[in-house]
């Protein structure tokens, strides 16, 4: 079900093209997580989300 979730979160909420994020799975609580890195004009990564 997070899958599902998480796909539909970031088709309808984000903007970004395809290859202009980069989740990287991670924890934050003791529970599970991602950092979100989308990619600025120049094809750098900046963080966005936890």
């Amino acid at each position: 079900m997070i899958h599902e979730d998480i796909g539909r979160l970031l088709a309808t909420q984000c903007q970004a093209g395809p290859g202009d994020l980069l989740m990287i799975p991670t924890a934050a609580n003791g529970q599970a997580a991602f950092g979100v890195y989308h990619r600025d004009h120049q094809g750098t990564f900046e963080a966005v989300a936890l």
